[in-house]
């Protein structure tokens, strides 16, 4: 009995000095990992032609020259870095981060600033490409678009995992640079509101047939030709056969 005791006692400090040593490295972990910029390449700084992780899509073919005009990247630390935009004809150009999402939560910032965005054919985008469609993050304050703006996008994946694109848009005439992008997984849904995007119930909509399937039973046919043929004899007898000379 006294030894069991022992072993118990020893057992017991056992467990004491590992969770006192490796508890708060957990907790630090988890913190770290929730924290986490999904993008990576946090200040846009790593890269060479392009930063890593971004690719650059036109609708319209660009030349060289014509590519370095319209996309530009600037980087010089301690400075974060931008993602730039200038259209002088009307296209439509993007920053492309693709990236597959698990199931959950999660949240994307970043600042914005454009201008001579044209008012009803041009716009102006940071946020999200859902299959086709684009969604930019809410920007609550009421500054001018020429200003650097902070905004928020929440994303929701409910079922098995979504690729999106992050992306930096411009349609039509304009400029616009975007900076300090980053996308963080969150425990659950934002307690203050904002935008939210069901990633799910977008690619329903968006994947959903145009055209049904027909339905209907074998009879209604014959029916519809048993009519047609009534019809035509009716037409026949009315009328008559024809007198020929």
């Amino acid at each position: 009995m006294v030894v069991n005791i022992s072993l118990r006692r020893a057992f017991s400090r056992l467990i004491l000095a590992v969770t006192l040593v490796c508890g708060p490295t957990l907790a630090y972990g988890s913190e770290l990992h929730a924290d986490e910029n999904l993008l990576g390449n946090d200040n846009l700084t790593d890269g060479t032609d392009v930063p890593n992780g971004w690719q650059i899509i036109s609708r319209l073919p660009r030349n060289p020259p014509q590519a370095a005009q319209t996309f530009v990247w600037t980087h010089s630390p301690p400075a974060p870095g931008e993602l730039q935009l200038n259209n002088r004809t009307f296209n439509s150009v993007k920053w492309d981060h693709p990236i597959e999402l698990e199931r959950g939560w999660y949240s994307l910032t970043g600042e914005m600033r454009a201008s001579g965005i044209e008012p009803i054919y041009g716009a102006a985008i940071l946020g999200v490409e859902v299959t086709s469609s684009k969604f930019g993050l809410a920007f609550p304050d009421t500054r001018p678009e020429s200003d650097w703006r902070k905004g928020t996008l929440y994303l929701k994946v409910g079922s098995a995992a979504k690729q999106i694109d992050v992306v930096c848009a411009l349609d039509g005439r304009g400029t616009v640079a975007c900076r300090n992008i980053s996308l963080v997984r969150i425990s659950g849904p934002p307690t203050t509101g904002g935008r939210v995007i069901d990633v799910d119930t977008v690619r329903r909509a968006e994947l959903k047939p145009i055209f049904r399937k027909a339905k209907g039973h074998m009879w209604t046919l014959f029916s519809t030709l048993l009519l047609l043929a009534a019809i035509a004899i009716s037409g026949w007898i009315a009328l008559g056969p024809s007198d020929s000379q």
